[in-house]
């Protein structure tokens, strides 16, 4: 289970970098895959792009939301390190009351602090 599991995270990395287009994966990869595999990273490249499309729909029907476009992998980490930049006081996360004042750091839940990094609050510091 665990080779299947790291051979799955491979492809999905892999399909991300290629914009989710299994048809810029590298030849010299492709060929090593197992039609299996090869099958998992058309399916899953199609299940975003499904998925991405009615969302984008939903969403903001005169915009784009090309994951790919970027090249960026959606974020995985639930838990992030972040820097206050500016005192928030006070604020009710998912493991409690967290105080957060400017020049601290915590480890905290993403979807809890979201809005405050967008805004500028806080900092994500990125693991080295």
């Amino acid at each position: 289970m665990a080779y299947h599991r790291k051979r799955t995270e491979f492809l999905q990395s892999l399909l991300w970098t290629a914009h989710l287009a299994p048809t810029m994966v590298p030849q010299s990869v492709s060929q090593k895959l197992a039609p299996e595999e090869q099958n998992y990273a058309r399916e899953y490249a199609k299940l975003n792009m499904k998925y991405r499309d009615e969302v984008e729909a939903t969403l903001c029907p005169n915009d784009s939301l090309d994951w790919g476009l970027s090249g960026e992998i959606p974020p995985r980490d639930l838990l992030i390190e972040v820097r206050v930049h500016k005192d928030c006081g006070e604020i009710v996360t998912q493991c409690g009351i967290v105080n957060l004042q400017a020049g601290t750091q915590h480890y905290l839940c993403r979807s809890d602090v979201e809005h405050l990094l967008t805004i500028g609050y806080l900092e994500h510091i990125n693991p080295t």
